[in-house]
């Protein structure tokens, strides 16, 4: 038995063969408006998508920084303090006590042993607790861990980005412990 390539012959309805060597016109612009219409919807959700994964990447960078900021006190034996710029993405871990690296705002970022400063994902922003008294535009009192790896005292931060509800973590003063925390308890600002 023998095996025949396709042909590009086609039958037309009286039984006659015609030949089809390629696509018709018509036939590509509506496979290419197809393609266009999914591509269209497409991308607003997938902006939509790296939005919030960029809010949950910076919980998971505060969180680390959190960390670090306790380990450095712990290893240290000095207080180390977590302080942020409020409308901005920008946030510094420092030692306390070390008002060289607290006086400018505007330094560049560094990462030494002791002294990180780094920004958030583009469009994240930290948004300042509402009870709490304006800040001056330079770092925001921020969270102190202390030599023992506890913090002075509970605190809430929170970050926003446009068109999402604002996520936050949670900082247990007694036990230094963070947690991410539900939009509606940010709203209801319970620590």
């Amino acid at each position: 038995m023998t095996h025949r390539a396709p042909s590009l012959m086609q039958h037309d309805g009286a039984g006659r063969r015609s030949a089809r060597a390629a696509y018709t016109l018509l036939e590509l612009v509506v496979v290419v408006s197809i393609l266009v219409i999914l591509t269209g919807l497409a991308i607003p959700v997938t902006q939509s998508m790296m939005a919030d994964t960029r809010q949950t990447a910076a919980c998971d960078m505060v969180r680390a920084r959190l960390a670090d900021a306790r380990s450095y006190a712990m290893e240290q034996g000095k207080p180390f303090r977590f302080s942020f710029v409020d409308g901005t993405g920008r946030f510094q871990v420092a030692a306390e006590d070390d008002s060289s690296s607290w006086d400018n705002v505007q330094q560049d970022t560094q990462e030494a042993l002791g002294l990180i400063r780094d920004t958030l994902p583009e469009g994240v922003l930290f948004a300042r607790d509402p009870n709490a008294t304006a800040g001056s535009g330079g770092w925001e009192p921020g969270i102190v861990y202390l030599p023992d790896g506890s913090a002075r005292e509970d605190a809430l931060l929170s970050f926003s980005q446009e068109g999402l509800a604002p996520r936050g973590l949670r900082l247990r003063g007694l036990t230094g412990a963070v947690s991410a925390v539900t939009p509606d308890e940010l709203e209801n600002n319970s620590p």
